[in-house]
């Protein structure tokens, strides 16, 4: 799951998200926003 299908669960409490998942999620699933950093920089770079 992408790091956007977590918003919901952890903004508006839908599901609980114990420590070990979150743990898991920010040590291994950190490729959306290493994808959202290259766009930026890429972005940046053309300016």
């Amino acid at each position: 799951m992408i790091m956007a299908g977590y918003r919901n669960r952890l903004v508006h409490g839908y599901a609980h998200v114990s420590p070990d998942e979150l743990h898991e999620i920010i040590t291994t699933r950190l490729g959306d926003f290493a994808l959202f950093c290259s766009y930026i920089t890429q972005f940046m770079e053309k300016e």
